[in-house]
Order: structure tokens, then C-alpha cells, then sequence
């Protein structure tokens, strides 16, 4: 097994049109029943990349998103992906107000969530890295910005993307290994 120390972020890539995709301009409930389907046949992909009209890569739309889409203001409680809020406690006030934003009127915000686009909700990439940047500093971007998802990109051309779970995955094996030599 190759050394975690000499990764680099090609070895992890997967190829864009290995990854389900979906246009900026589709909608959420295309977006659900895209994410819906590929779960149903078994694929361990919890998101899609988004493109635009040109096949540029925008972002990504996790389960997370699609889920913040049917009230984006839970995002202000539960703390958004960057903003340093996300792993703080609850407090009761938040359990307050979850119950009057989604109790009373969610069949009506599933509906109006179904009609807003995926460019709305989705998580832009802000940044990438370099196929042959090391394996640290992947997990290192990834944790820094609360990303699930990696663009790999070298002259601003992408050609990869790097996920959390296959990080991991590598990560674990690992130290699984290191346990089976001991």
C-alpha cells in the first residue's frame, strides 16, 4: 500500500462524467428525484455536481442542501457549511424554532422548494486543487471549508473531484493496515 504521506490528490480522482451531475438551471425536485434514483440503485454518491450551460463546473448539491432547500432559515440556526457554526450545540431556542418553521407548513415549503433551481441551493467551489497537490492538503481544504466535494483542476481546466467518503476510505485502510502489521 502506498504511503498516506506520498498521496497526492490524483490518486484519489474520480472522473466528472463518472459523478451524477445536474444542470444550474434544473430544479430542486429534479434534483431529489436524480439523488432519489442513484440511492435506489445503490450508488454511495450523496450528491450532485452541478455545471452550467457551458459544462463548467459550478458546486455541488448534497442531501444537505437539498433538505436546507425546503427552508433555507434552519440554515441560520443549525449553522451553515463555513461559517464556524456548524458543529455548536443546540440550544432550545433552536428546537423552538424548528418546530414553527417546519411543523405547520411543510407540505407548503416541499412545494415551493420543488420549484426553485439548483444554482440556489447549491455549494459553489471556491476554490481547487492541483492533480498533483498531497493528500494533506486535501483533507486539510475540505475540513477548513466544511466541503464533501474537491475539485481537481490544473491551468483552470477541471478533471477530477475528490470526495470525503473516499478519503476516508483510503485513510482507514490505513490504519487498518498499520493494526494488521502490529
Amino acid at each position: 500500500m502506498t504511503s498516506l504521506n506520498h498521496l497526492a490528490a490524483r490518486d484519489l480522482s474520480l472522473p466528472l462524467d463518472t459523478y451524477p451531475h445536474i444542470p444550474v438551471t434544473a430544479t430542486v425536485r429534479d434534483a431529489f428525484l436524480l439523488m432519489r434514483s442513484r440511492l435506489a440503485a445503490g450508488h454511495r454518491y450523496r450528491s450532485l455536481l452541478v455545471f452550467d450551460d457551458d459544462n463548467l463546473l459550478l458546486g455541488y448539491v448534497s442531501l444537505r442542501e437539498l433538505l436546507l432547500a425546503i427552508d433555507p432559515h434552519y440554515a441560520g440556526t443549525a449553522g451553515a457549511r463555513g461559517d464556524g457554526r456548524r458543529n455548536r450545540e443546540p440550544q432550545e431556542n433552536d428546537i423552538a424554532a424548528l418546530s414553527v418553521m417546519w411543523q405547520e407548513n411543510l407540505d407548503r415549503k416541499v412545494r415551493s422548494a420543488a420549484r426553485s433551481r439548483v444554482g440556489q441551493v447549491m455549494t459553489a467551489f471556491k476554490l481547487a486543487v492541483t492533480p498533483a497537490d498531497p493528500l494533506v492538503k486535501c483533507v486539510h481544504q475540505m475540513l477548513a471549508l466544511d466541503l464533501y466535494l474537491l475539485p481537481i483542476a490544473e491551468d483552470e481546466q477541471v478533471s477530477g473531484i475528490i470526495r470525503l467518503v473516499d478519503v476516508f476510505d483510503r485513510l482507514a485502510d490505513a490504519l487498518f493496515a498499520d493494526f494488521a502489521e502490529s
